[in-house]
């Protein structure tokens, strides 16, 4: 019953597009300067270039210091190298207004399950002994809805119809950030330019990859970046780049990922814009939040599993008639604003009752009061329903006209699991409260 599947509604697309928005908008300045201008980092203009290599001093009056840029030189893989220009690495700051999605007609070769198909090459193509921090699905690589910027004549080129994805690897210990950006363009590559890459190879197909290692240093932090931009004969535009903050005194060029392996992910097939999906790729999960986890311990991906397993077994001994949900109740997952909890929303499929159930368990929650009549904030506070023999407190709050309920029990150990339902005839306290007093869910090691 809990395991029925059924298409995406494009109200749940909604809802996911609305919590992935304000994660993929941070990039989008990130994006702008990045393509705007080359190389990410700010270097000197070609009247300042110098023949020397010897590198720049670290900065110590709080002006960001950069490579110098050498002038005339050679490229590997370039036939010419072109001066860079005045204005190489002067990003422009700008704001625009636009909306993303993972279904917009303007871009077919993208979708929610294309979004799910790119995660799971990026993972594919990472070395077995490079590790992916646990984080939420926004942060292990999955791809956000596709920006699309509604005025495209005041926007520059290149800043619509993109997507990115980010993780953090770790190998030993070494790590650094991953972020991917896909895009179908024009692909006619750039000229070579001084400063702006290391290396540009020509593969058999014709595509041709831009390598680059960078740098730069702000007072006693250097910002240290490896990059590839890929430009494919079916459209794809790529760029792949690792990025790491340490103090200057601790500053190396080591990365999780080698040139090679990182050019291995950029040239990855399922990355592609025209590579079909393949059979079985599942859809994006809902993002999910929970409320302020105060200083509770980092969950683990073992504490998920537990607590999904928990979930499920409950879900199964208790059945809940009535009530199809899009995908398996096992579906838990880190919030995506605390390391200290966890969550799932489910799109509730079943006819007459469309709408939403949500589970969060999150730590460092105090245990509810009873309100005073005479407090200012009786009104809007939850009823406390009963003290349980454990300490825990269950609470339950209902809107007008019971499109939305909710049922929490706090524990004494500052635990609180909170199950909630929206929509067309929700689900009701008694049902929302077994599945908050679920056995196992405790979050306890």
């Amino acid at each position: 019953m809990g395991d029925t599947h059924a298409p995406w509604s494009a109200e749940r697309k909604k809802w996911v597009a609305a919590g992935l928005f304000a994660v993929s908008i941070l990039a989008v300045v990130a994006s702008i300067v990045g393509l705007l201008a080359q190389p990410d980092a700010a270097r000197p203009s070609a009247s300042e270039s110098t023949s020397s290599e010897t590198p720049a001093a670290p900065s110590t009056t709080g002006i960001r210091v950069t490579p110098p840029v050498v002038y005339p030189t050679t490229i590997p893989g370039c036939e010419t190298v072109d001066p860079p220009p005045d204005n190489l690495g002067l990003g422009s700051w700008a704001s625009f207004g636009g909306s993303q999605s993972y279904d917009n007609p303007k871009f077919p070769w993208f979708s929610d399950r294309k979004a799910v198909a790119m995660s799971n090459a990026i993972r594919a193509a990472l070395p077995a002994s490079v590790e992916v921090e646990f984080a939420s699905p926004t942060g292990e690589f999955l791809f956000g809805p596709i920006i699309d910027f509604e005025e495209p004549t005041d926007v520059p080129e290149g800043l619509s119809g993109w997507t990115d994805a980010s993780g953090q690897l770790l190998r030993g210990d070494v790590q650094a950030q991953l972020w991917v950006q896909v895009r179908q363009a024009d692909n006619v590559p750039p000229p070579c330019i001084a400063g702006a890459l290391d290396e540009r190879r020509t593969l058999a197909d014709g595509a041709v990859l831009d390598i680059s290692d960078d740098w730069s240093e702000f007072i006693d932090e250097r910002t240290t970046t490896r990059s590839v931009v890929a430009y494919f004969p079916d459209g794809t535009r790529l760029r792949a780049s690792m990025t790491k903050n340490e103090s200057t005194a601790d500053a190396n060029d080591d990365f999780p990922l080698t040139v090679d392996e990182l050019v291995a992910i950029a040239v990855s097939p399922g990355l592609r814009v025209t590579t079909p999906i393949p059979d079985g790729t599942s859809e994006p999960p809902i993002s999910c939040s929970v409320a302020d986890g105060g200083d509770g311990t980092n969950i683990t991906r073992e504490d998920v599993r537990r607590l999904n397993e928990a979930l499920e077994s409950h879900w199964r001994a208790n059945p809940i008639e009535d009530i199809a949900l899009d995908r398996p109740i096992r579906s838990l997952q880190l919030a995506d604003n605390s390391r200290a909890g966890v969550c799932g929303t489910w799109t509730v499929v079943t006819p007459g009752r469309e709408g939403q159930l949500s589970l969060s368990i999150v730590q460092g929650q105090p245990l509810p009061e009873e309100k005073d009549v005479y407090d200012p904030e009786y009104s809007t506070a939850p009823t406390v329903l009963e003290t349980l023999d454990d300490g825990s407190v269950v609470t339950a709050t209902e809107s007008e006209g019971q499109q939305y309920i909710s049922v929490a029990r706090t524990l004494p150990s500052g635990v609180q699991v909170t199950a909630s339902s929206r929509g067309l005839n929700p689900l009701s306290i008694e049902q929302l409260r077994s599945i908050a007093e679920a056995p196992g869910l405790e979050m306890t090691r």
